[in-house]
């Protein structure tokens, strides 16, 4: 049985009935999830944004543009008072020469909730198969405003809560779709969460562990879940945290030469990698002090990811700032 032509437009396998070209304008193509009769769309070009019309109508040269999502479908082609002529199950874009996009469309009314929500209306649970969204997962939605790309943040039934990289959701979502790279065990390379420079100073106390605040310059964030200098992963795993605290010292401070300062990378406020130097300069002496730190920490998601210091020291107090933090998922 010869193939139906779908670069650069479908075309009905002509030998199948013996005509071809403009003899089959107006036959149809209805197409469905495979090995059923619920219908799923196709589109009308590569981007994947807008719907074709099920059953596809030829044109008066018997063809059509129609691009599939990636997911398998079941092709039902009728003449034009609808009598089948010719089917075809388990149809993939590989099986017909399309380039596979990163986009799975839901196949489903999407519903606004709120700027950062919407449902999927006839799905009961999106975190099973076909699905398999979860935190972290990537979403693209079509609405009257543009197109917006989110990450996904809670998932519950057919509700997505989502962190969006700019702009909001709107009343007029007509599309959504979902990431075919997963958020956990990516089968990219491991890339930069969060990288930040220049944080405000913070005035230490004696012995006394100090949370430090975020880098006023946020020179990336490609997962949207950074946050000063406290990071919230989306999804768990394994973080690489490194960068520099600066440590201050002025004049009128003593009994700080040869003394432990600590830069602590802390799990939910929790102390878990130190990095520990002595101060090297002189009793009442100003002096400013780099001090890296780099570690790597398990995760889970929800879970805090900061820069804390400690310092031991008489007189007048110390200040400590984040020079610069970077976070990178590991696994």
């Amino acid at each position: 049985m010869s193939s139906p032509l779908i670069v650069p437009k479908f075309a009905f396998p002509g030998g199948v009935y013996g005509v071809a070209g403009s003899a089959l304008a107006g036959f149809k193509l209805n197409t469905y999830a495979s090995g059923t009769s619920t219908p799923q769309a196709t589109y009308t070009d590569s981007t994947l944004s807008v719907n074709n019309a099920n059953p596809v109508i030829m044109d008066a040269n018997g063809q059509a543009n129609v691009w599939l999502g990636n997911s398998s479908y079941k092709f039902v082609g009728t003449d034009a008072s609808g009598t089948v002529v010719w089917t075809a199950d388990n149809v993939t874009q590989a099986s017909l020469g399309q380039a596979q996009s990163e986009w799975i469309s839901f196949n489903a009314v999407p519903v606004f909730i709120s700027t950062t929500s919407f449902s999927l209306t006839g799905i009961a649970d999106l975190t099973a198969s076909p699905y398999f969204v979860a935190i972290g997962t990537r979403i693209r939605t079509v609405n009257t405003g543009g197109t917006i790309y989110s990450t996904v943040t809670a998932v519950s039934a057919n509700t997505l809560t989502l962190r969006n990289d700019s702009g909001v959701l709107d009343a007029g979502i007509s599309a959504a779709s979902y990431g075919i790279i997963a958020g956990a065990n990516s089968s990219t390379a491991r890339r930069t969460l969060y990288c930040g420079t220049g944080g405000s100073n913070t005035t230490l106390v004696n012995a006394v562990q100090t949370a430090l605040t975020g880098p006023n310059s946020t020179a990336a964030d490609y997962l949207s879940e950074g946050g000063g200098a406290i990071v919230t992963p989306l999804v768990s795993g394994t973080y690489r945290v490194w960068g520099t605290v600066l440590f201050n010292e002025g004049a009128a401070t003593t009994g700080i030469q040869n003394v432990a300062q600590s830069v602590i990378i802390t799990r939910a406020a929790s102390a878990v990698i130190t990095e520990t130097i002595n101060w090297p300069a002189a009793a009442s002496t100003a002096f400013t002090m780099a001090i890296p730190f780099n570690g790597a920490l398990t995760v889970t998601a929800g879970q805090t990811i900061g820069i804390a210091v400690t310092a031991n020291f008489t007189g007048t107090a110390p200040t400590a700032s984040i020079a610069a933090l970077n976070v990178e998922r590991l696994l």
